[in-house]
């Protein structure tokens, strides 16, 4: 798949109003690239989840650090925040 094409996907499934989608790559600063461009594009805010770091907003701004709870680092907890967004 080229990055066209994911981009134009990804694009679909945000307009979708998908509320969680699960991207699974080796590129990862590529493809929070794309989606940070892709969520300004359309006016959309982005949350990232890891099992080190939990969930976090895309955004790197202070304001935006530290706003989600540390127990969001264990999947199930993780999605059960995501459904309070």
């Amino acid at each position: 798949m080229s990055i066209r094409e994911f981009a134009s996907e990804l694009e679909t499934l945000i307009r979708a109003r998908y509320s969680i989608i699960y991207i699974l790559s080796w590129e990862e600063e590529r493809v929070l690239k794309i989606v940070s461009e892709l969520a300004g594009k359309l006016n959309k805010k982005v949350y990232t989840w890891s099992y080190t770091r939990g969930i976090n907003p895309l955004a790197k701004s202070e304001r935006s650090i530290g706003k989600i709870s540390e127990s969001s680092r264990d999947p199930l907890q993780a999605l059960t925040d995501v459904a309070d967004f």
